[in-house]
């Protein structure tokens, strides 16, 4: 992995670079990654114009990029400003950002970036560590905002028949905001899709549990893709979800989450990613579109599809 700096968008950062692929990740705040797609190509990820260029301060800023929080969500201790620099260490293949402890909540941050051997996907280690003297509840939560235009895709657990399947295998969960009448919902069979259209600023949120383990988005011809961990019998938060999309009309998140723990002081929980990129896939609007041009690609990933059992 090469590591190397420069100055962009207003901001000094270090340049991980493997194969085709690179990430941007600023030094004066964070832990933080503001870019990510191949060389020379575009920006996957989101920033938010207002924050462009800016740093430091007390104040809460979004900045946009991938970020890491800790669920569940309150404004106390989840908007705490991260404008500070965190320490970074170097290792053979891998960079640690890691950052001050939260004197809000006790709690430090930090996040592991390394490349896989093929050096086609990174991959990241997001934790949190409980620095105080009591226990603390807590779940990781790792949030990715996307570059405006594309669609969100969400996998459904696999689907059955009547009357063989009798009991409920899909958990959905909305927040009080959301419009189900939304144009920008996609309700497939296998999938659910969620549209990010600059022309509709109200914000639409869905939860949901998904043993798949992925969530993906599709924009400018590419298709993001990251990975995460299920386990059957963890508990998680927001009624029980280990993936969300929120939308709104700046920027879609893809949201993963790690199982809720009570975290004993000076004790570290971690939530892990792999993160993918695949060219030439076209922005799906239906669930036609995801089975012929998406899925295979994911399958050559190893990636569970779901589909009808």
């Amino acid at each position: 992995m090469e590591i190397t700096r420069l100055s962009w968008s207003g901001w000094p950062c270090l340049r991980l670079r493997v194969g085709e692929l690179e990430l941007r990740i600023p030094t004066e705040f964070g832990p933080r990654i503001l870019y990510a797609g191949w060389v020379g190509g575009p920006n996957l990820l989101g920033l938010i114009t207002a924050d462009i260029g800016e740093s430091g301060g007390d104040a809460h800023r979004l900045y946009g990029g991938h970020r890491l929080w800790h669920a569940p969500e309150d404004p106390q201790r989840t908007y705490v400003p991260d404008n500070e620099a965190p320490r970074i260490q170097r290792e053979e293949n891998a960079l640690i950002l890691e950052q001050a402890t939260e004197a809000q909540t006790g709690i430090q941050k930090t996040l592991r970036i390394s490349a896989d051997e093929s050096g086609q996907s990174f991959l990241l280690r997001h934790e949190l560590q409980n620095t105080t003297l009591w226990p603390i509840r807590l779940a990781p939560w790792a949030l990715t905002v996307m570059a405006s235009g594309g669609v969100g895709i969400l996998p459904l657990p696999p689907r059955g028949q009547h009357p063989r399947d009798l009991l409920p295998n899909t958990r959905l969960v909305f927040w009080p905001y959301v419009n189900l009448q939304d144009p920008r919902w996609g309700w497939g069979q296998c999938h659910l899709r969620l549209q990010q259209d600059p022309a509709q600023p109200t914000a639409q949120k869905v939860g949901a549990l998904v043993p798949a383990g992925w969530l993906a988005y599709a924009v400018q011809g590419s298709l993001f893709v990251k990975t995460f961990p299920y386990e059957g019998a963890a508990h998680y938060p927001d009624d029980g979800c280990n993936a969300e999309m929120f939308v709104n009309g700046d920027f879609l998140e893809l949201e993963s989450l790690g199982a809720i723990t009570e975290l004993p002081p000076g004790a570290r929980t971690a939530h892990e990613e792999a993160w993918f990129f695949l060219r030439d896939v076209p922005t799906p609007q239906s669930e036609a579109d995801i089975a012929t041009s998406i899925l295979p690609r994911l399958v050559q990933l190893g990636l569970p599809c779901g589909g009808s059992r």
